[in-house]
């Protein structure tokens, strides 16, 4: 028997959504068809339609479910549910992250939210929660691997505050919805404000780097605003890089000004501004939701039903783990700040943090005899 249930791929409902599912859908090999296989995906707006078609059967199932049919079928039609509805969160998270059309973005970053307050719906119903338990202690009646699954879903359902009184829970499920909320701007706030900085003179940057910069233009001291037509005369000529994360990547390792490497990465890692106040909402949220819970704060809440059980567990690990990696690393940190003073000629010279890319890709070059002009 396949494995009945698995977790929707999309990384913030992972972290809220407690359904869980295999899917068991391949896309028509013949006739055209929609968006990942799914027909109603022929146009954007059909994310609304694809949407109201699984929660009306969603919601048959659920009434199914509250009538207490057998176990296995309880656990069946729970599958059902689970492959219904992360069918549409699937897609909407690939949609909204990959997608080149703006009016497939918007309108599965719509198609997530509604489906996300619906999850809220399903993981609150205690005529779930109540079948559930049932199919859990009638484990006479199902496979091990089902029995596995009941145990498993009455784990997540808890984990969302169902067995909570009706007050907490309410408010158990506004904070779920927070989370969502504010986990989805900070990352919207990355894409949206990567941040840049500007580059002047223009001769700082490397031909080789041209195509992960923009050019600019400045007036130069003294340059009159009447001057048509003599813009090379007139400005100065410079580049814009946009300091988001893998354009940035790429900068830092071939850009040879140890300055302009430097305004770069205190950019790229200053923004954007806007996620230092949703951080503190996040880091809120979280708290009283997991105190809510019963926990004394987040970590114990999210680590305390997996193998590592608990934060000092996880802390003592890293902690061991240092132990044994520390002397490699600083043995490699030694050899690239070594490298660095060589070739810039400075026998005191530090290894900052703008400068372990760019030298580590030299090093490598020098060792294996590698162009170090061409990265790939």
């Amino acid at each position: 028997m396949h494995a009945l249930i698995r977790k929707c791929a999309a990384a913030h409902v992972r972290a809220n959504t407690n359904f869980i599912h295999i899917s068991t859908s391949t896309a028509p090999s013949i006739k055209e068809t929609g968006l990942y296989g799914f027909h109603h995906l022929k146009t954007p707006k059909g994310f609304q339609r694809f949407v109201d078609d699984a929660i009306e059967r969603s919601q048959e199932l659920v009434n199914y479910i509250a009538g207490m049919p057998s176990s296995p079928e309880i656990i069946r039609a729970m599958d059902e549910i689970s492959d219904t509805v992360c069918s549409v969160i699937d897609s909407a998270e690939l949609c909204r992250h990959t997608h080149p059309n703006r009016e497939f973005v918007d309108e599965a970053s719509k198609a997530s939210l509604r489906v996300n307050e619906f999850l809220h719906y399903l993981n609150t119903n205690h005529s779930i929660y109540k079948a559930v338990n049932k199919a859990e202690k009638d484990s006479n009646s199902l496979t091990h691997e089902a029995h596995r699954a009941a145990r498993f879903l009455r784990m997540d359902l808890e984990k969302g505050g169902i067995h909570l009184c009706s007050e907490k829970l309410d408010r158990a499920n506004e904070l779920a919805i927070d989370i969502i909320q504010l986990s989805r701007e900070y990352n919207e706030n990355i894409i949206t404000d990567p941040g840049h900085v500007d580059i002047f003179p223009a001769s700082k940057i490397p031909k080789k780097l041209h195509h992960l910069v923009s050019p600019i233009y400045r007036n130069l001291p003294g340059s009159s605003k009447g001057s048509w037509g003599l813009r090379d005369k007139t400005k100065e000529k410079g580049f814009r890089l946009a300091t988001e994360s893998s354009t940035l990547q790429g900068f830092l390792q071939c850009a040879p000004d140890a300055g302009v490497r430097k305004v770069a990465y205190v950019q790229g890692n200053s923004v954007p501004h806007a996620n230092l106040e949703v951080l503190d909402k996040l880091i809120a949220t979280r708290h009283e939701f997991a105190q809510l819970m019963g926990h004394k704060s987040y970590a114990e809440f999210a680590l305390h039903s997996t193998m590592a059980a608990s934060p000092e567990v996880v802390m003592s690990f890293l902690l061991e783990m240092s132990k044994v990696v520390r002397p490699k690393a600083d043995q490699e940190f030694e050899a690239i700040q070594n490298f660095k003073r060589e070739n810039s000629g400075d026998p005191n010279g530090e290894l900052d943090p703008w400068d372990e890319a760019y030298f580590t890709w030299l090093m490598k070059s020098a060792k294996y005899k590698l162009d170090s002009s061409v990265k790939s």
